[in-house]
């Protein structure tokens, strides 16, 4: 087997695991998200409260609307749905506390 092919199973591999346990994509819900980033849902929904605040003050934010999370909530809906995109939320946070904006 070729070092692309073994690369190739190892993805179907992961890609099986993940199905298995209902992650269909990147952007999951905060509590689904929870366990595969190894923060809290509670640290999550922090970190997007934070952020949303920036935004809407239109303040610099290390996490960005779009990108890191989203709400797919229908619009006019009082409670936020949010998602967060596991891979760009997990580099988020590589950034040390003390220097997020």
């Amino acid at each position: 087997m070729s070092d692309l092919e073994a690369l190739k199973a190892k993805v179907d591999w992961m890609e099986q695991i993940l199905r298995a346990n209902g992650v269909e994509g990147p952007w999951l819900t905060p509590p689904r998200a929870a366990p595969i980033l190894g923060v809290s849902r509670d640290k999550i929904l922090a970190e997007i409260k934070n952020a949303e605040y920036r935004r809407a003050n239109r303040k610099p934010s290390d996490l960005t609307y779009g990108t890191h999370y989203r709400n797919v909530a229908d619009p006019g809906a009082e409670v936020p749905a949010w998602q967060v995109h596991i891979i760009e939320f997990a580099e988020f946070l590589k950034i040390p506390p003390e220097e997020r904006k």
